[in-house]
């Protein structure tokens, strides 16, 4: 394995870590998942409430979360697929890479089920409109869209649910990269899709 092969996997292994060692990640494992409810009664207003992490949780996490999807970032998703070029990095680690990676972007271009003005948008447009609208560096084109969808609970709860998919397919490329890395035999497998929080 090349030098930077290995830093590559390490700084991977690194920020996977600090994600899934997060408060947030600590939150939801306690509660076994997430969940909005709806309370309506006549003549009153609906009333939600969730047990999804709090702002200071989610913002912390995001910090380093978003780093698995930024193009120019080492640890990326995208620049991590850069490793299939190095004959020494296994073939085995580069077989669950894919089914990684491929099965992460099924689940990112999948609808939602809640239609938002006459639409449903993917799990991946949630996922930068909310990150790029106002969590991270905002961006023009995500702002207006952003700002339309954050007063509707289903939305935040919506985002939170694509955050999981994405820390799944990290805790899921962190458990064969430390295979890799320490020199064990990984085993290829199909994964099952991460199973996404209902509301209810």
């Amino acid at each position: 394995m090349r030098p930077e092969s290995k830093e590559q996997l390490q700084q991977f292994m690194q920020r996977a870590l600090k994600v899934l060692r997060s408060n947030y990640v600590k939150q939801i494992m306690g509660n076994k998942g997430f969940s909005l409810n709806l309370s309506w009664k006549k003549g009153e207003e609906a009333q939600f409430t969730t047990n999804i992490p709090d702002e200071e949780k989610r913002d912390a996490l995001l910090l380093t979360a978003r780093m698995f999807v930024q193009k120019n970032d080492p640890v990326s998703f995208m620049r991590m697929a850069e490793l299939d070029n190095d004959p020494g990095v296994s073939a085995e680690w580069k077989q669950m890479f894919q089914i990684i990676r491929d099965g992460l972007n099924a689940a990112l271009d999948t609808p939602i089920q809640i239609t938002v003005n006459d639409q449903n948008p993917t799990h991946r447009e949630v996922f930068y409109t909310f990150l790029y609208g106002n969590y991270a560096h905002t961006e023009k084109k995500y702002v207006a869209t952003y700002e339309q969808w954050k007063v509707n609970p289903f939305m935040e709860f919506e985002f939170n649910s694509v955050v999981n998919i994405l820390l799944r397919a990290v805790s899921d490329l962190a458990y064969v990269t430390d295979l890799e890395i320490r020199g064990e035999k990984i085993e290829v497998a199909k994964l099952t899709a991460p199973a996404e929080p209902k509301s209810q």
